[in-house]
């Protein structure tokens, strides 16, 4: 009978997950725009085509050893994508598809199983701590559709497989079993390869299991799986650009930047967290005890290590993103919290995410890159993308959202040129010049260019829309509220 009554609680957080993330499947997009992405989508392919890590055009790397070009980006990603990019690389030489596009449409279906498979760790660290079921589904939902996590679950970007091996590595700290102290090792070791921001993830476990007073192999195994991934990862620098300590990206830190990067990324209407997941905001309403026990401390000291490191960074904005794409990896452990919230306070944590879901939703179905290439036109100042209420992409999104959505319409025909084209040339310097940014930013937009109607796509996306939501009513209708789990017990 307990196994049973065990299992049902499980059960109903396994069905939001699985509800979770079919509602991501139901939006899938319909292309990879971001440069980030595609030069990782190119190391896949150029993985399986050629057995090699350097990719095949300028545009998506930069020059290495032996004069080939090579990613500025994160290996993890690329190496997980390998078997849905050979699936597209196959559908694509059997249909006579263009190989780029097809194998990015594979990759992409990686984006919402990694989101939905955070939500799920969120809820499992939420019933660790010592949640309900039924407050940690809430808690699930609310980093699920509340925060950016639900936009980048469309995309193609390192940040959400680091918020999903930040998540495991927290949860499997909090456990006893000698198998769970292995696993949240091969978390951290993985985190640092998935994007080099992972490198606090170990220390922060470690600092934990010491004060823990956990045996001395549990809290210096963490910090031996970082020197690990860097270790690693130093090795796949030698082997690109001949020079361990070159990432790729640009190392440039000064500590002047960071009262206005840490205002950035927490308050700014053009990428502050607090505007943009606004389901975090529920941490208020936690009852203060809460915030004193240590297990609180590790997950607002893993989110605050990741606040840290990039408000040192010049480039804290994160480029074209939306909102604080940057901070993805420290959401899982602040949204686990909101899981602990009392009954009568769940109505804020609700109210919150249905907010963010609101901000974040025109996402769904557009690219947010549309408005920075119109302010770009505009000539509106980054400066003011990220402080200036009228020129914020919070706002400002909608108006894009919808002239996309008009060109979209009066270029409807033309879907089949674009689907040839994709992969071949670069970014458009401008909205006119865009095809991509110029559709509607759904799979089955593009059906036609293989003679399928679109209509029989946006019904296979209702029904997987219509089933997730059902899933989640079922696992919500499942979820007792009477059930706070043991700490560092299971589900």
């Amino acid at each position: 009978m307990t196994q049973q009554i065990a299992w049902g609680k499980a059960s109903a957080l396994i069905l939001c997950a699985a509800g979770i993330c079919l509602f991501y499947f139901a939006f899938s997009p319909a292309v990879i725009y971001p440069i980030d992405g595609n030069s990782m989508l190119a190391v896949a392919e150029s993985l399986i085509t050629r057995h090699s890590f350097a990719v095949p055009i300028s545009g998506l790397g930069t020059i290495g050893r032996h004069g080939l070009y090579y990613s500025r980006w994160y290996p993890l990603l690329s190496i997980i994508a390998l078997p849905p990019v050979a699936l597209g690389i196959f559908v694509s030489h059997h249909l006579g598809l263009p190989q780029h596009y097809t194998a990015a449409i594979f990759a992409l279906t990686l984006s919402p199983i990694l989101a939905a498979a955070t939500a799920l760790l969120v809820a499992l660290l939420a019933r660790r701590l010592g949640a309900t079921t039924r407050g940690a589904t809430i808690a699930s939902l609310g980093y699920a559709f509340g925060t950016i996590a639900m936009v980048y679950s469309r995309d193609f970007f390192a940040d959400p497989l680091l918020a999903l091996l930040t998540a495991a590595g927290i949860y499997f700290s909090l456990g006893d079993d000698p198998r769970e102290a292995a696993a949240a090792s091969a978390a951290v070791l993985l985190a640092v390869l998935a994007k080099p921001t992972g490198i606090v993830l170990g220390p922060c476990l470690g600092a934990y299991l010491l004060c823990k007073r956990r045996a001395p192999g549990r809290w210096v195994a963490p910090l031996f799986a970082t020197a690990a991934g860097l270790m690693i990862y130093f090795i796949y620098n030698w082997a690109r650009f001949a020079n361990p300590f070159d990432f790729g990206q640009a190392g440039a830190f000064a500590l002047y930047v960071v009262p206005s990067a840490l205002a950035g990324l927490l308050i700014s209407p053009g990428r502050g967290l607090l505007w943009y997941c606004p389901a975090v905001i529920a941490l208020v309403a936690l009852p203060g005890a809460i915030f004193k026990r240590g297990e609180s401390a590790l997950l607002v000291g893993v989110a605050g290590a990741y606040l840290a490191e990039h408000s040192v960074w010049l480039f804290w904005a994160g480029g074209w993103s939306w909102g604080p794409r940057l901070l993805l990896p420290a959401l899982p452990g602040l949204m686990a919290l909101t899981g602990l919230l009392e009954r009568r306070w769940r109505w804020l944590l609700v109210a919150l995410s249905a907010a963010g879901f609101i901000i974040n939703s025109p996402n769904l179905v557009s690219f947010y890159e549309r408005y920075y290439q119109e302010a770009l036109a505009a000539k509106v100042s980054e400066r003011a993308q990220e402080w200036s209420l009228s020129s914020a992409p919070l706002f400002q999104i909608w108006g894009a959202a919808w002239r996309e959505t008009v060109d979209a319409y009066q270029n409807a025909d033309q879907v089949g040129a674009f689907v040839h084209q994709a992969g071949n040339a670069p970014l458009a310097t401008s909205v006119e010049s865009s095809r991509t940014l110029r559709i509607v930013d759904l799979w089955w937009w593009m059906l036609p260019a293989v003679g399928i109607p679109r209509a029989a796509g946006a019904a296979v996306s209702l029904a997987l829309l219509l089933i997730g939501l059902w899933l989640i009513t079922r696992a919500l209708a499942r979820a007792p509220d009477g059930d706070g789990a043991a700490l560092a017990g299971g589900p």
